[in-house]
């Protein structure tokens, strides 16, 4: 098994977790304001804008914050690993899905969807794996609020 280092572009885009699991890579990162998403692979993944919250959370009751600024990070407590299917790994499939959630003031994972898929059935397992998934919660001048971010699970066979 291999440690692959991630490097962050800016404070605002720092890395806030990196974990190696069995069979999967997972790296926690922030959107942020022009910058790029780091993957396991050291490959940019454009992020948006961060006024660019998307539609279907616009209409949500609490305000979803950027990291950034005044807004910290929220923290990683609990991540469970997600599962290989049989047929990813008789396959030999390797790669990253990222899944794009809101981290609400309570810590909780909310508003999951993959935004780059890999395969079917290892899309559907990092969402089962990230909706297990707990946070310390990201603050505003030392409140809870809630947070876009970006998760990259990496399936690797090692």
């Amino acid at each position: 098994m291999s440690i692959r280092k991630l490097k962050p572009h800016s404070h605002a885009q720092a890395l806030i977790a990196t974990m190696i699991c069995i069979g999967a890579l997972v790296a926690l990162q922030p959107h942020a304001a022009g910058g790029s998403f780091v993957g396991s692979h050291g490959n940019g993944l454009a992020v948006p804008a961060s006024s660019d919250i998307p539609n279907r959370l616009q209409s949500r009751n609490q305000d979803i914050h950027q990291v950034g600024g005044e807004v910290l990070p929220p923290k990683v407590i609990h991540a469970p690993s997600p599962k290989y299917t049989y047929a990813a790994r008789r396959s030999r499939l390797e790669g990253d899905c990222i899944v794009e959630l809101v981290v609400d003031a309570q810590g909780r994972p909310q508003d999951i969807h993959v935004k780059k898929a890999l395969d079917e059935g290892l899309d559907k397992n990092a969402i089962k794996a990230v909706k297990k998934y707990r946070f310390k919660p990201a603050t505003m001048n030392g409140r809870p609020v809630a947070v876009l971010i970006d998760i990259d699970v990496h399936f690797g066979i090692y």
